[in-house]
């Protein structure tokens, strides 16, 4: 009985490992992981070393960042603002507004409803938090020379600097990173 009880033991530990290593397995199907190789561009992309993701080296809250696919991202607006609370979870209080615009300069339409907006504010990086019935985000196709703008919104304290904003408007390029104080 004992020697039976030690196998079902052993049994059982080896399944709970097999399901953490298979749990703990990537995907290149995740969103915002998979890098295109085209987008591996000597000196204008870098791993960021926190996430693994592929960063478009990181420019100023008032310049655009350009892909080497031709997209080029800005943020056409960015303000300090106070939230007024419209949904469940959300807080009224000192906020930023970001507008940012996607304009497509690559050779082919682009598709930017998976766009993804996130804003840290403070040395520490701190993630700020989205005040999101109240974005107007950008969705739909854009043709070649177009451009989509859309407005996030998110809720830092009045003291938070220094700003980063980082944009993927999609999870086959790199992510455009803009720091700097507001």
């Amino acid at each position: 009985m004992r020697r039976h009880s030690r196998l079902l033991g052993a049994g059982i530990a080896a399944v709970g490992l097999s399901i953490t290593i298979v749990g703990c397995s990537s995907s290149e199907d995740q969103p915002g992981v998979a890098v295109s190789p085209s987008t591996a561009v000597s000196g204008s992309v870098a791993p960021d070393s926190s996430s693994g993701q592929v960063e478009l080296a990181p420019v100023t809250l008032k310049k655009a960042a350009t892909y080497p696919n031709g997209v080029a991202v800005k943020l056409a607006g960015i303000s300090r603002t106070t939230l007024e609370a419209k949904g469940p979870g959300e807080v009224s209080g000192p906020g930023i507004t970001v507008q940012v615009q996607v304009t497509n300069g690559s050779g082919q339409e682009i598709v930017v409803d998976g766009t993804t907006v996130n804003l840290f504010y403070g040395k520490a990086k701190n993630p700020a938090a989205p005040a999101s019935t109240s974005d107007k985000p950008i969705s739909g196709p854009v043709a070649v020379g177009g451009s989509a703008d859309g407005v996030y919104n998110f809720s830092v304290p009045a003291s938070g600097n220094p700003i980063e904003v980082v944009v993927s408007y999609s999870a086959a390029e790199p992510v455009a990173v803009f720091a700097g104080n507001l």
